[in-house]
């Protein structure tokens, strides 16, 4: 059914579709072991042993959280991060026969005091569960292929902005980065487009069926980072639209409101115990962090204006971030892998912004007028698209404080695929003018 889903756009006989994109998908797979190390990667790991506790033991309870929680603990950890990374993480690392986890880093410590200490994990271990995120990353080739030729057809029958916002998704330089590494960011990029992909189809035909998966969709992207509730509410808002609010479809809706709610409870204990406080007291934890980030960074917004700037930036930005912490400059063991990684093939292609945003612009003038009547999709996806990038960008706009760029990989994701529909524009606007210059000088 998945495998359906996810190709049902590849005629069988295109050899060459799937060897591109396997090519892409390999690409991102061979910069896993050389990409610099990022002091959340401890963290993760050390999270995905609650994969031995809920699947292992069978004790999901013992990975309730109560208050009080305290900073940098262990509860902490497990409240404010995703869950559907670390069982796959888990997953992987205990049936390859690791039976000792990492410790999670402790921040207050420098890079080399935490070195010493033990919590910088083996390399056999942080590969192991780089390659659970990269798989996810990869598998997104596929997903933003097929949203980009589904939205690309609304605007030309003939186009070629699946291929080209693949190209771009895998070649981004914090793309790769952040999808390599051990975190909630390669989860956070598949489960968001897989979300957006059931949404389109829930809005296309909203059967209970699809109701049903586009609730086990939202559980699992909300479950791989609360960050992905902009593209939840963009995407529900969108299929509640596009179904003009009738009442007939309210069994699909409940469907998909109670396997959502189900899903992420299921894949949640840490808010079991009481779920609406949990889930309050997350949030309230959330503003926390973002808050004293804010204040001891160099990188904070000191008003409105760079706020909403930053979402022309941060999706195609010169410079790659490969840390936050300003202790992570001075130990020469990083700066020795950043060095290697930067002179390896695999750090993908860098696009100056005003070319990537202006191909963005592009592709969302051609998205914004009524389709053509003889497209061959129905419009529902150009509104699915629109609601999921508008709550996205007020969502990023208003929360996010300080100019991370993995904090804005969400919206990375939307521009990527604009950008990818704005060259196929032009791509498409070039070729006759070529063809009749190339006819001039050859008449």
């Amino acid at each position: 059914m998945w495998q359906s889903m996810f190709l049902s756009g590849l005629k069988p006989s295109d050899k060459l579709t799937g060897l591109i994109l396997s090519a892409l998908m390999v690409y991102i797979l061979a910069g896993i072991s050389i990409a610099p190390f990022h002091a959340d990667e401890a963290d993760h790991l050390f999270k995905s042993q609650d994969y031995v506790a809920y699947f292992v033991l069978l004790d999901p309870f013992r990975l309730r959280v109560d208050p009080p929680v305290e900073i940098n603990s262990e509860s902490h950890i497990r409240l404010l991060t995703g869950t559907t990374s670390a069982y796959f993480t888990g997953f992987f690392l205990w049936h390859t026969g690791v039976r000792k986890w990492p410790s999670a880093w402790y921040y207050p410590d420098s890079v080399s005091e935490n070195r010493l200490a033990g919590r910088w994990p083996e390399s056999s271990i942080l590969n192991r569960g780089r390659a659970v995120s990269g798989i996810l990353t990869a598998l997104s080739v596929i997903l933003i292929h097929r949203l980009g030729t589904k939205i690309g057809e609304h605007i030309q029958p003939s186009s070629s902005g699946g291929w080209l916002s693949a190209l771009l998704f895998a070649l981004h330089p914090v793309i790769l980065l952040n999808g390599r590494r051990v975190m909630q960011e390669g989860a956070l990029m598949f489960f968001t487009l897989l979300l957006v992909w059931l949404g389109i189809r829930t809005a296309e035909n909203p059967s209970r069926k699809n109701g049903l998966f586009l609730g086990v969709g939202i559980g699992l992207a909300f479950a791989s980072k609360p960050t992905t509730l902009f593209a939840i509410l963009g995407v529900t808002i969108g299929v509640v639209v596009c179904n003009h609010f009738h009442w007939k479809n309210a069994a699909p809706l409940g469907l998909c409101i109670f396997a959502a709610g189900l899903g992420y409870l299921m894949l949640t204990p840490a808010i079991w115990g009481n779920p609406p406080a949990r889930l309050i007291l997350a949030a309230q934890l959330r503003q926390e962090v973002l808050e004293g980030q804010a204040t001891s960074s160099g990188d904070a917004y000191t008003n409105w204006t760079q706020r909403w700037s930053a979402l022309l930036v941060q999706p195609y930005p010169d410079k790659i971030q490969y840390y936050e912490s300003p202790d992570f400059a001075r130990d020469s063991q990083i700066q020795a892998q950043i060095k290697n990684y930067e002179q390896s093939p695999w750090r993908g292609i860098g696009i100056p912004a005003w070319i990537g945003m202006g191909c963005a612009l592009v592709g969302l003038i051609r998205l914004l007028p009524p389709g053509d009547k003889n497209a061959r999709i129905q419009p529902r996806a150009r509104v699915i698209f629109l609601c999921w990038g508008i709550a996205t960008a007020f969502g990023l706009g208003l929360s996010v404080p300080l100019g991370w760029q993995r904090y804005y990989l969400s919206w990375t994701l939307i521009c990527v695929l604009l950008a990818g529909l704005g060259l196929d524009f032009l791509r498409q606007s070039v070729h006759p003018i070529w063809r009749s210059v190339s006819g001039m000088f050859h008449a």
